[in-house]
């Protein structure tokens, strides 16, 4: 079933001129709704790294679509993120955040957050006439979740799809096939610059903003990581024997998944001229999403003293 085409006034698409640096997705979708010919897609993927605006995009794209400034309780919109599983509780990942609790293994959007898809889109509209589902980070689905959101990619009734990933090698064919692809590219150094002031982050160096790779977002964080972890560590240390090895990766393990993860990227970028330490930092953030995180930096830093 195709949902009949949207024509939205300039006043309300002006809102997504808010995300900088995005030609094509601004194109695509201003033509979209500036056409009485064109209707939504039944899914979109946004893809590119992290903090480059997929998800405000998609936040701003909701408010044309659904004509509302608040989708936070809108009845016609599913926001759906990765979860951590807690004492049989699923725990959303902007709630981990938000209240500052770690877990040591990566958040998954599970076959239960499916299921609650399916029977949202079973139901009418209210006040208006789509609903929209936005799938956070989409790349986290697990491989039951994956398939059993096929069908409903494929005939979503009256719901429009829209996904987000930054790693988009790890989704399904299946899924990726069933979406139009919305690709969105890192940032120049003056849009970032632009970003960060409005936010109240002039003060980041210039060093982070290249760690960061064309993403403000990413900047941001690895300004608060810098500002969290003492020197010694950020620095990537001289292991010399085990034993110091053994230690310090007693000590990393004390930091969350994402700070671990961060902290790795940041030793990348600290010793780029060092092909060791770039290639097993690699081999370790890969690691960290499989397996015990202390055994991980162990196995790693062992051998950085050979």
């Amino acid at each position: 079933m195709t949902i009949k085409n949207l024509i939205l006034p300039i006043t309300s698409l002006d809102l997504l001129n808010q995300i900088k640096g995005q030609k094509v997705a601004h194109t695509l979708f201003r033509h979209l709704f500036l056409s009485p010919y064109i209707p939504l897609a039944p899914a979109y993927l946004f893809t590119g790294i992290e903090g480059i605006g997929k998800i405000t995009f998609a936040k701003l794209l909701a408010q044309c679509i659904l004509n509302t400034d608040n989708i936070t309780n809108y009845p016609n919109i599913l926001w759906i993120e990765p979860t951590y599983l807690q004492q049989g509780e699923l725990i959303s990942l902007s709630i981990a955040k938000r209240e500052n609790l770690e877990f040591k293994i990566a958040p998954i959007i599970r076959i239960e957050q499916v299921k609650q898809i399916i029977q949202f889109i079973s139901n009418s509209p209210i006040s208006n006439e789509r609903l929209l589902v936005i799938i956070e980070k989409a790349d986290c689905l697990n491989p039951i979740a994956a398939n059993a959101l096929l069908k409903s990619l494929e005939e979503p009734g009256k719901a429009t799809f829209i996904l987000t990933s930054s790693n988009p090698e790890k989704l399904l064919a299946t899924v990726i096939s069933r979406c139009q692809i919305v690709p969105f590219f890192p940032l120049n150094d003056s849009n970032i610059r632009e970003i960060l002031n409005k936010c109240g982050y002039a003060d980041i160096s210039n060093e982070v903003i290249e760690l960061a790779q064309g993403s403000p977002g990413k900047a941001i964080i690895y300004h608060q990581l810098i500002d969290s972890i003492p020197d010694e560590l950020l620095n990537c240390p001289k292991i010399g024997k085990v034993s110091n090895a053994l230690q310090l990766a007693k000590e990393m393990t004390k930091y969350s998944l994402e700070q671990q993860l961060l902290l790795a990227d940041y030793w990348q970028y600290k010793q780029s001229d060092n092909r060791e330490v770039v290639q097993l930092m690699e081999t370790l953030k890969s690691q960290l999403f499989k397996a015990n995180h202390h055994l991980v930096w162990e196995v790693n830093l062992i051998r950085l003293t050979q």
